[in-house]
């Protein structure tokens, strides 16, 4: 009866759903009609006449066609319909603009390399140059008055199918741009394109042993960019395109203010040699005295972006920033993202308040211009991100300070911040065993060419790569593994250690979801104090799915940790189904992230279970955490050990309700502390890795040499310091 009565409720008529077209498309579909009627074309083409644009507004051309002469079949004379459609409308396609393609040449490096016969590459290269043809820009007035046209206002220079097709079509495209990388690209600025060619001919001209490329790319103009570009065009250059070492010297010197110039000296508002309650636990004298010192190094990283910087922003890579910042150090001479937790969280033990706070302005004001936070303060960096960690930053200030109104300023950016990791190329569906839909993250940078900072470097990597499609596909993996922080590691690599099997957009990421569960726990945290209980019970039901995702996709039971897991297809576009041996079975001290965050430490017998497994990994050494277990010579690799990583792992043994995983804590937090308490003591300095086999030693490897200053890892020490004090009979040396 309920089947006979349901079919009767159906008619013949159509019931689905219909999205309205526009009155300008219906109007069109009119003069369509007409012309038809009138003209009688053999070849008659229905759609040119809805590809016309008007001239003027719609209600004045509708009036005007109306007033036609028309005949009893509703035809008009073809003099009336010609003279009014060459009146009213723009031809159809005038409001698609020719364009030059931004990175078109007669005969692309790599070109079809399997191609011998001359005569079907020179037919390749005619087909190549086809591209030209079929390029096009919208138009300016359709921006303007979208109104007046049906081509639709999109963003970027387009290719369409051709004739007719004088628009973007979709399933076309995907064949239009197969032989090229498909993901989004984040333009750069003409700056640091321009910069970029200064680096590669420095590189050619100086041959320099510990050549840095990124010092040419913090360089500042003095004058105008016009100005600079065609001086460095008119310095004669050999055959290989190197210069003269005085002309090239001579055109920086007289073209450029020197890297760094443009972030300030500044003394941070709330420093004191001697804060009081500073580290009450520690009662050792010579490691107070230390601790005083690393204390004292705030203000050695303390910075200012220059008023210069403020004024004229276009002769500038770094960014202008509100607020003052604190640096990493080194070469590092802006803010970077994830750094700046742990340098807020030794800010916080110095009792530097309103510094913490500044330096969450600054990241604020990142996301209110871009949508992100991004990996660092400079205009190249604005294609990627890095571990997500500023609700991390809001919520360990506000429990020291209370501050309701850096809370109230911080929540509007970090539900931004969130859409942006839980939107588009970031997120990915997983399905279990269970056939229960689980959403999870991943990193994926909005970049398909070398890194402006490691230009001349990605682009030796990628010399044997001859395809470009698949060099624009490594360049995307180099931006993303540096998304995750962790450039380098075998973490991300197929076929370790070879660089250019990087394959991070293909890898679900253990501690990227460890972040981001973290970032729903404290919005809905945050939230709750504020009194919007909507927001914090939404992120609190978000939490909780995370929490189920990652114990269904990455916990192993059998090794007691969370694995990062491979990727069938990185195109991501349907849900994908979980197999048990898609996850990555190697360690790494990523596998114990997790445990950082509450909802995992306060589950006692799964604390058990983690600490267990993490004594037996093989990454506990006698200076510290390993970052994994291939010594591959990438810097995220064994035996380099870095601060975020033991003061994540500690923290999260040391919050749980176990005695023993406190005691275990406490112990590498103290092989961590006299580590770098012997750095510094043999080099006056503290570093930005160590290598946790050899106490006293900082560690080495990576593209660039081992860097001093620093910022996470004299926060780092600081929190430990503070958790764990330093008695007076404990011994500090190696």
């Amino acid at each position: 009866m309920a089947v006979t009565e349901s079919l009767s409720h159906c008619s013949s008529s159509d019931k689905g759903p219909v999205v309205p077209t526009t009155p300008m498309v219906t109007f069109l579909e009119r003069v369509q009609e007409a012309a038809l009627k009138t003209v009688k074309e053999t070849n008659f083409d229905p759609k040119l006449y809805v590809d016309l644009s008007l001239k003027l507004n719609l209600s004045t051309t509708e009036k005007a066609f109306d007033l036609l002469q028309k005949s009893a079949n509703g035809s008009l004379s073809v003099e009336g319909l010609k003279g009014f459609i060459e009146k009213y409308f723009g031809r159809a396609g005038s409001d698609l603009m020719y364009v030059e393609p931004v990175d078109f040449v007669p005969e692309p490096e790599g070109f079809l390399p399997k191609v011998e016969n001359p005569e079907v590459r020179a037919w390749a290269l005619e087909v190549h140059a086809l591209w030209k043809n079929l390029s096009r820009k919208v138009s300016d007035e359709v921006h303007k008055r979208p109104e007046l046209h049906t081509i639709l206002p999109l963003p970027e220079q387009v290719v369409i199918p051709g004739s007719r097709f004088r628009e973007v079509y979709y399933w076309d495209s995907y064949w239009v741009i197969s032989s090229s990388d498909t993901g989004p690209v984040i333009p750069t600025t003409p700056l640091v394109t321009f910069l970029e060619r200064v680096q590669e001919a420095a590189l050619k001209t100086f041959n320099e042993t510990n050549f840095d490329p990124k010092l040419y790319v913090d360089l500042s103009l003095k004058l105008d960019f016009s100005t600079a570009e065609k001086g460095f065009n008119e310095l004669r250059k050999s055959a290989n395109g190197s210069l003269s070492v005085e002309g090239l010297k001579g055109f920086i010197e007289k073209h450029f203010e020197g890297a760094g110039n443009d972030m300030v000296y500044v003394q941070p508002v709330d420093f004191v040699p001697e804060p009081e309650g500073f580290l009450p636990k520690v009662e050792n004298p010579e490691v107070r005295a230390w601790a005083l010192e690393v204390h004292a190094l705030w203000k050695n990283l303390s910075r200012k972006v220059s008023d210069e910087v403020h004024k004229r922003p276009e002769l500038h890579t770094v960014l202008p920033l509100p607020e003052q910042v604190m640096i990493p150090g080194s070469r590092f001479r802006e803010v970077y993202y994830w750094d700046s937790y742990w340098v807020i969280r030794g800010l916080l033990a110095s009792k530097m308040h309103e510094t913490a706070k500044a330096i969450v302005t600054n990241l604020i004001y990142l996301i209110e211009e871009y949508g992100f936070v991004l990996n660092g303060a400079r205009a190249y960096y604005t294609n990627r991100s890095q571990p997500p960690l500023l609700s991390a930053m809001v919520h360990a200030i506000y429990s020291r300070t209370g501050d309701m109104q850096l809370v109230r300023k911080s929540l509007p950016a970090l539900l931004k911040e969130y859409h942006f990791w839980n939107s588009g190329i970031h997120k990915v569906t997983i399905q279990d065993a269970q056939s229960c839909n689980h959403t999870l993250n991943r990193y994926y940078a909005m970049w398909n060419k070398p890194r402006p900072e490691s230009s001349t470097i990605d682009t030796k990597s990628a010399s044997n790569i001859s395809n470009v499609s698949e060099k624009q596909h490594f360049y995307r993996e180099v931006a993303s593994s540096a998304e995750s922080g962790w450039d380098f590691s075998t973490r991300w690599m197929r076929n370790p250690p070879d660089l250019t099997t990087l394959a991070t957009t293909s890898i679900l990421p253990v501690d990227l979801n460890a972040y981001i569960l973290r970032m729903e726990l404290d919005i809905a945290f945050l939230a709750k104090v504020t009194g919007d209980n909507s927001t914090a019970e939404h992120f609190l039901k978000a939490s909780q799915a995370r929490k189920e995702a990652i114990k269904s996709v990455f916990w192993n039971a059998e090794m007691g940790q969370w694995l990062d897991y491979w990727l069938n297809d990185s195109t991501c576009q349907e849900p994908q189904t979980w197999e048990a041996c898609n996850q990555n079975k190697n360690v790494f001290a990523s596998n114990f992230i997790p445990l950082w965050i509450e909802s995992f430490h306060s589950d006692k017998s799964l604390v058990k279970k983690v600490m267990e497994s993490l004594k037996k990994s093989g990454l506990l050494r006698a200076a510290g955490i390993a970052t994994s277990l291939t010594n591959s010579g990438e810097q995220w690799d064994f035996p380099n050990g870095w601060a975020p990583l033991q003061h994540m792992i500690v923290e999260g043994l040391g919050r749980s309700e176990s005695k023993k995983a406190r005691s275990v804590a406490e112990d590498i937090a103290v092989r961590w502390i006299r580590t770098n308490y012997a750095g510094y003591k043999k080099t006056g300095t503290m570093h930005e890795k160590y290598d946790v086999e050899k106490c006293g030693e900082f560690g080495g490897g990576g593209e660039y040499v081992p860097q001093t200053g620093f910022g996470w890892s004299n926060g780092v020490v600081l929190a430990f310091l503070e958790e764990f004090g330093w008695p007076q009979d404990r011994k500090i040396g190696c």
